[in-house]
C-alpha cells in the first residue's frame, strides 16, 4: 500500500489538486505502467475520480471516499510526529482533556484552530464557518496539520467541495 499511500500523498498540499497519470508517475519518480496500474486501482476503490480533457484524464481525490480519508489520516499522523516537540504535546493534550468537546483541531503557520467548544491555552476557538473562511483565504488548505479529530476535519471538507473547488481545483467539474 505504500504507493497507494504516495500517491493520495500528492494531494496533500493541496487536496483539490488535479494530476495526470503521467504527471503523477512523474512527480514520484516512477515508471508509469506501475502508477497506470495502481490509478486505476484507487479509481475502482473510489479514492480517485477522474475527468477527460482533451486526451488526458485528469484525476483528483473524492473526499467523500473513506477510503481516501483513512490515506489521508495516516498522512496527517505522519505528519504529526514530525512536528514541533510543543505543538506535539499540545495536540496530546488536546487528546487527553476530556472538558472539550473538540470537532477538529487544524495546525497552520499562523497557529492552532480548533472547532468546538471550550477555551484551551495556545489555542483559538473558531466556529465551523470561520474555519471554511481560514481555509478559503489564508494558506490554511494548503500548509495543515490534523492535530485532532481527523475524520471530522476531512468530512467537513467534503462538505465545503464545492467552495474548494470554486477556489482550489482548475477542474470545477469533475465527474466522480
Amino acid at each position: 500500500m505504500a504507493i497507494e499511500k504516495d500517491i493520495v500523498g500528492l494531494f496533500d498540499n493541496n487536496l483539490r489538486a488535479v494530476f495526470t497519470i503521467r504527471g503523477v508517475a512523474q512527480a514520484l519518480n516512477l515508471a508509469y505502467p506501475y502508477v497506470h496500474r495502481t490509478v486505476h486501482k484507487l479509481l475502482d476503490l473510489g479514492v480517485l475520480r477522474t475527468v477527460s480533457v482533451g486526451g488526458s484524464h485528469c484525476l483528483s481525490l473524492d473526499l467523500r471516499n473513506r477510503r481516501a480519508i483513512l490515506f489521508l489520516t495516516e498522512i496527517e499522523l505522519i505528519k504529526r510526529t514530525k512536528l514541533p516537540l510543543a505543538v506535539q504535546e499540545l495536540a496530546s493534550r488536546l487528546d487527553r482533556d476530556g472538558t472539550l468537546a473538540i470537532e477538529t483541531a487544524v495546525y497552520g503557520r499562523t497557529g492552532i484552530y480548533l472547532v468546538g467548544s471550550g477555551e484551551f491555552p495556545g489555542v483559538t476557538t473558531v466556529t465551523r464557518e470561520q474555519l471554511k473562511d481560514l481555509l478559503l483565504t489564508t494558506d490554511l488548505f494548503k500548509a495543515h496539520t490534523v492535530l485532532h479529530g481527523y475524520e471530522r476535519f476531512f468530512t467537513f471538507l467534503a462538505t465545503i467541495q464545492p467552495s474548494l473547488d470554486e477556489t482550489y481545483n482548475p477542474l470545477v467539474t469533475v465527474r466522480s
